[in-house]
Formats: structure tokens, C-alpha cells, sequence
């Protein structure tokens, strides 16, 4: 890399700062590095969850996989500073077995925000890339990288409480026995049923069975999902014959504490 290229890319990083109007995004980090680096970009959070990925299109690069990246961030958790390789002949380093290239330079940084550290980011680039003002630049965007993870888990906590407090509302409106009407069908549903892709219990739910079971009529269980239907806690789709099918839209009304319930 070039001065020249060096301070095009220093004064681009500077515009998008200046004109910024909101947090940074993920999303925009990663596009702008992917540009500036000519390189795969792929954001780990602390955890080992992808956050963001600019990868070429069809590169078969193990980090694009969830799975994967869970695992190779897992064991990117006691690097304390920047990491830089060179492979060559598709060895990968990240133990994941062979890719297909024949010379590669891997860039891992891990981000820190408030002295704590909250990700990492992976730079991978074809050939040999160990200049010095390319190893800034990358570190100018790990910076940056750190401010929008940050950003990003505020977000995800804000939405969180937010639902915790709705669903503390909505279970505030049930009586007694349409609590514990809940309470059962939450239960049958983590018995019986499958969970969707948010992790939500869903099914097909059997009335008849839980009034049964617990004791209560199917009126208050027939109430209770009306009214939590209603505060947009779970979403309901009636079968006919076969039954209803119930499918739960907010995660906290599974953490409550039994009492609550």
C-alpha cells in the first residue's frame, strides 16, 4: 500500500465519521473495510457469533459458516493482540482443515471497547500483505469495528428489556388461573413441540389435554391466549378440527420467574 492509497483511505473513514447522523452499523464498517482492504472482512463477537461478513462471492472460507465462525472465535478468545499470518498451500489457520489457496495473510484484531474486550475481527487477503500501512488501516477500522459491536449489543440489550417489560405487562393483565393456564402451555409447548428459528416454542396445541392435566377449564386457557395474543406475546392460527397452533413472538415471556407466572 501506497501513502497516497493510505490517506484516500484515512480521508474516506474521516467523511463517513463526519457526516455520520446515527451509531455506526455494523453493515457499514464491514462494506467500507471490504472496499479499503480489498480484503474478506468477518466481525466475531465476544461470544463467537457472526455479527458481520463481507466475503467474496462463492469463497468457501469456514468463517462464512455460523457453525464455524462459533467455533474459531471460541478459540480466538485469549489472543490479547494483533495476529498475522501468512499461509501458504491452503493450510488454514484456523485448524479447520485445508482451503484453496496458495498464499493467504490473515489479520486478526481483537476489539476492545471501555477496556473490555467485546469481538474480533478477521481480515483475509490473497498474497502476501504484511505492509505496514496496510496493517494500520486495518487497525483504524478494528477501531471503528469496536464502536458499531458496541452499538450493536446496546441495542440487542434495549430490545431486550423492552420485550421483558411488555411481557411483565401483558402477564400483569391474566388472573390467577389464566397464569397458571400460561404457565402449562408454555410447558406443553417445550414438551411437545419443536422451536422455530428464533429458538421460540411452536406447535400444535391440545386444549382438551392441558385443562385436563392442570386441573382448569379450557375457557381460562382459551382467555389467557386471547389476551396474550392480543399484547402480541404469541401468534395464533386456528386448525378447525385439528386444533390451534401456537407460535410464541417474544423470548422474556419464557425467562419470567415461575412466581410471576
Amino acid at each position: 500500500m501506497t501513502k497516497e492509497q493510505m490517506l484516500q483511505a484515512v480521508n474516506r473513514i474521516c467523511r463517513y465519521y463526519e457526516n455520520l447522523r446515527e451509531d455506526i452499523l455494523l453493515d457499514d464498517i464491514g462494506t467500507m473495510a471490504r472496499e479499503l482492504l480489498d480484503a474478506q472482512v468477518h466481525i466475531l463477537s465476544a461470544d463467537g457469533q457472526l455479527l458481520g461478513c463481507t466475503a467474496c462471492a462463492g469463497d468457501g472460507c469456514r468463517l462464512n459458516d455460523r457453525q464455524s465462525a462459533l467455533r474459531i472465535a471460541q478459540s480466538l478468545t485469549a489472543l490479547t493482540d494483533t495476529r498475522i499470518t501468512v499461509d501458504k498451500n491452503g493450510v488454514c489457520p484456523f485448524s479447520e482443515g485445508s482451503c484453496s489457496f496458495k498464499e493467504r495473510t490473515h489479520i486478526v484484531i481483537p476489539l476492545y471497547f471501555a477496556s473490555g474486550r467485546i469481538g474480533t475481527l478477521v481480515c483475509t487477503r490473497d498474497g502476501d500483505n504484511r505492509d505496514e500501512l496496510y496493517q494500520a488501516l486495518c487497525k483504524i477500522l478494528a477501531m471503528l469495528c469496536s464502536m458499531a459491536v458496541y452499538n450493536d449489543s446496546r441495542q440487542k440489550q434495549q430490545a431486550a428489556q423492552r420485550e421483558y417489560s411488555s411481557a411483565q405487562q401483558a402477564l400483569a393483565s391474566l388472573s390467577f388461573t389464566e397464569r397458571k393456564a400460561v404457565d402449562a402451555v408454555f410447558r406443553f409447548l417445550q414438551e411437545q413441540t419443536g422451536s422455530d428459528d428464533s429458538g421460540l416454542p411452536h406447535g400444535l396445541l391440545n386444549a382438551s389435554e392441558i385443562a385436563k392435566r392442570e386441573g382448569i377449564t379450557r375457557s381460562v386457557i382459551a382467555s389467557a391466549i386471547k389476551k396474550l395474543e392480543s399484547a402480541g406475546m404469541l401468534s395464533v392460527k386456528s386448525l378447525g378440527m385439528k386444533g390451534t397452533y401456537i407460535s410464541l413472538l417474544n423470548a422474556s415471556i419464557c425467562d419470567m420467574p415461575q412466581a410471576d407466572i
